[in-house]
């Protein structure tokens, strides 16, 4: 969940998109992305020892001409509200709004393994049937899980793992469910 002035900052973008809107999903995408997994750039972003225009520079290098002008234009804008901090929570937001938008909810889903295609496409048909949503899978792998599968959409959690059957079963036994 973004914070409340990513989101509006996002929600501002979003409003005066206009017909542009889908243009920039990928650009936003990338944004969102490319600062995620970079902890460096996280750290160089939140810094109050870099100077604002070292830190334009950096990005600018990085992302010119990956990213349309909208989205540019949009980056430099925070950058001149003294928001850089904020772009990957922004563009999550933007993301978590265009979702809004469209009817699609995102589903996490935690597997011990990586999905094939086709069993991604397979579960996501299946969640989708079970809830009646439009879904997006966010899949992530736990080497930790033993089997199964966790997932959750909004604040609805499925635990489909094994070691949640392990632990029901272990209670059922300890209640004495199984004695005639």
């Amino acid at each position: 969940m973004s914070s409340p002035v990513a989101r509006r900052y996002a929600q501002a973008f979003l409003a005066d998109a206009g017909n542009d809107v889908a243009a920039v999903d990928a650009d936003f995408a990338l944004i969102a992305a490319t600062v995620r997994e970079s902890r460096d750039l996280r750290l160089m972003l939140a810094s109050p020892v870099i100077s604002r225009d070292k830190k334009r520079r950096v990005v600018d290098a990085l992302f010119g001409g990956k990213i349309g002008a909208r989205a540019q234009q949009f980056v430099g804008f925070l950058f001149d509200k003294e928001r850089e901090a904020l772009l990957a929570d922004v563009a999550e937001a933007y993301a978590d709004l265009r979702n809004e938008q469209q009817g699609i909810e995102v589903a996490q889903v935690r597997v011990p393994a990586e999905l094939s295609k086709a069993e991604a496409d397979r579960l996501r048909a299946a969640l989708e049937a079970q809830t009646g949503k439009t879904l997006l899978l966010e899949v992530a792998v736990d080497t930790a899980m033993i089997g199964g599968l966790v997932v959750r959409i909004g604040d609805t959690v499925y635990d489909g793992s094994v070691r949640f059957r392990l632990d029901a079963l272990r209670d059922r036994l300890l209640d004495g469910a199984f004695v005639n």
